[in-house]
């Protein structure tokens, strides 16, 4: 039911739209995921709006969990700001996008719930949800939001496995 409210009303998908294989209407076509920082602004991963990819992003559209679903909104990204530090690893690869008009809020489009107060790490072994426009497990990506449980690892096992494998 697409009147339903949202499960993650703070999911963005962010993309553009193409024509469909047929030409006969265009579609949306989801390159990234994003969260709702507010009515204007979406927080994104910075390769995501890299020169080189096949499909730079245009759009965003909130307010919905699978992207054929009606009643989402469409809002094109006005500008796009990359984290200062950002340079051709995954470190700081983080980016703000400021859209062209504001988000209606709803009950199934929201900005996500921050902390009060910064920390530097959530806490090993606790358990958090991630969610996003990515790959299911039936290979099929953009096409609806998935999640995962993953339980947080310790900094220092971080830093061992990225430095291990590389961006």
């Amino acid at each position: 039911d697409d009147s339903e409210e949202a499960t993650s009303p703070w999911i963005a998908a962010i993309g553009a739209f193409r024509n469909s294989s047929d030409r006969l209407e265009e579609k949306f076509v989801v390159t990234c995921s994003g969260t709702i920082l507010s009515k204007k602004f979406v927080v994104t991963a910075a390769h995501c709006l890299d020169d080189g990819n096949v499909i730079l992003p245009e759009f965003v559209r909130v307010g919905d969990t699978r992207i054929d679903q009606t009643g989402a909104q469409d809002r094109r990204i006005k500008e796009v700001i990359k984290h200062p530090d950002r340079s051709d690893n995954w470190y700081y690869d983080i980016a703000l996008l400021v859209l062209e008009r504001e988000v209606n809020f709803n009950g199934r489009v929201a900005s996500l719930c921050l902390p009060e107060r910064a920390y530097t790490h959530p806490g090993e072994g606790m358990s958090i949800l991630v969610q996003g426009w990515g790959e299911d497990i039936n290979g099929r990506s953009g096409s609806q939001v998935s999640a995962v449980t993953v339980t947080v690892r310790s900094s220092v096992e971080c830093d061992h496995r990225y430095d291990s494998a590389g961006p």
